[in-house]
């Protein structure tokens, strides 16, 4: 569940919005959260993007159950906290899968989720301890399906050569001084929106690269 306060929200002289707007929001539990990206449509065109933050498995399936009318889901991120990822920080990646399972001992019973997310393959992380109910019977409440997640595995492959590119571009540059490649590679730099070049490997973001590559060292 994500809280706010009153002070927080944005005041308009014509208060039109369906919804009121908020300058920020935040979560009461370190625990793990939803990013959804819903897509807008008319007539077969996409017109426009909302992103959606749910704070529970019961509210997401509420929006994926529902009759969504010229919109559609694009993606679902799960956003979990370090004792999930097994890291010392908060980090994003693409949801593939939820599976629900019940956890059953005397005088207690708890629900438990195992999310499958996509971190350069798929991944399990759990959201309790993980201990003997992982074996117990799997409900799927969700499930992106095969072809998606061979669209993802292509696109991770494709990402995987244009980074090599990236390095290749880079050795160029600095002709072969592995020390100054490296410091390029992994300077955020203003033209390119505070971007490192080595982390510009999507479609879009490779040829902003490029182009300002061209630009600027004539390659």
């Amino acid at each position: 569940m994500f809280h706010t306060m009153m002070g927080a929200r944005v005041m308009n002289l014509f208060d039109e919005h369906e919804a009121p707007e908020w300058r920020f929001v935040f979560h009461s539990l370190n625990i793990e959260w939803f990013y959804i990206t819903k897509v807008e449509w008319q007539d077969d065109e996409p017109v426009g993007e909302h992103m959606l933050l749910i704070g529970d498995v019961a509210e997401l399936q509420l929006l994926l159950s529902a009759k969504l009318q010229s919109t559609s889901i694009s993606s679902i991120y799960l956003n979990t906290p370090g004792h999930m990822n097994l890291s010392e920080r908060r980090e994003q990646h693409l949801l593939l899968k939820i599976e629900e399972v019940a956890d059953v001992y005397p005088g207690c019973a708890n629900i438990n989720h195992i999310y499958t997310i996509w971190r350069n393959g798929p991944v399990e992380v759990y959201s309790d301890q993980p201990g003997d109910w992982i074996n117990n019977e799997r409900v799927v409440l969700y499930d992106v399906g095969g072809d998606y997640l061979k669209s993802v595995e292509a696109e991770q492959l494709e990402s995987t050569k244009r980074q090599a590119s990236i390095m290749q571009v880079a050795a160029r540059i600095h002709k072969n001084d592995a020390s100054a490649s490296n410091l390029w590679l992994l300077t955020s730099i203003v033209e390119l929106g505070a971007r490192r070049p080595i982390d510009m490997t999507s479609p879009m973001e490779y040829d902003w690269l490029r182009s300002y590559i061209s630009k600027k060292y004539a390659l």
